[in-house]
């Protein structure tokens, strides 16, 4: 079964002389097992498909599939669960409450879903982005580089089936990239999990299964 997939999915944005045409006819696939990685300039489209992906936005046409089941055809509150049970997103906006320390945080997590990753194997994710000493601080403590990691930290906490991540890695340097990448590499392989990343980062090219581009809203397969 094909755990996710873009069938010929059109987007636009705004009609007549201020008519932009983000993505056009798109075609994409992504199963469990995998990490995909679509490469693209700024303004290419890459966080516009990715939202599309998991339901956060609409196409203007096409099917997109997540478990063969055509999300456009969901109710609002059947999406919502949808994402809830299924997607880990690591958005640009990385979302965190503001007055919520760190550990907080996953907390929250826990009063709307309840089967997310034992202690053990949280644990494990908190050592690998090294956030130990992180966990008792505001957001607003936190440099860029280690909200990202608590950010990609609280996507993975639910355990999803889905992992969609918005230039996981734009605020680190080398060393982190590859623990990220590693990491991200191990939930695809390791635990079976769809992870797909959008990201003009090409130092992540090397934990990638497939790799697609993104240029003016087409994308093309280049592994």
């Amino acid at each position: 079964m094909t755990t996710l997939a873009l069938k010929h999915v059109n987007k636009i944005f705004g009609s007549g002389l201020s008519q932009v045409t983000a993505l056009q006819d798109v075609n994409f696939t992504s199963e469990k097992g995998t990490l995909t990685l679509i490469l693209g300039p700024s303004g290419s489209g890459k966080s516009t498909l990715l939202t599309i992906l998991g339901g956060l936005q609409s196409s203007t046409n096409g099917e997109v599939l997540i478990n063969d089941v055509n999300v456009n055809h969901l109710s609002a509150k059947q999406q919502e669960q949808l994402r809830l049970n299924q997607i880990g997103f690591i958005l640009q906006a990385y979302n965190l409450v503001p007055y919520l320390k760190v550990q907080e945080q996953f907390e929250l997590v826990n009063t709307v879903k309840n089967d997310n990753l034992s202690e053990k194997s949280f644990s494990t994710i908190i050592d690998k982005l090294g956030i130990q000493n992180l966990l008792q601080k505001y957001p607003s403590e936190l440099s860029g580089g280690q909200t990202q990691r608590i950010a990609l930290a609280r996507a993975l906490y639910p355990n999803p089936d889905i992992i969609l991540a918005d230039e996981p890695t734009a605020a680190l340097d080398s060393e982190r990239v590859i623990t990220v990448g590693q990491l991200l590499q191990d939930m695809a392989h390791i635990q079976n999990k769809a992870v797909v990343t959008v990201t003009h980062d090409t130092r992540l090219e090397r934990f990638a299964d497939h790799i697609y581009k993104l240029v003016d809203g087409h994308l093309t397969q280049v592994k």
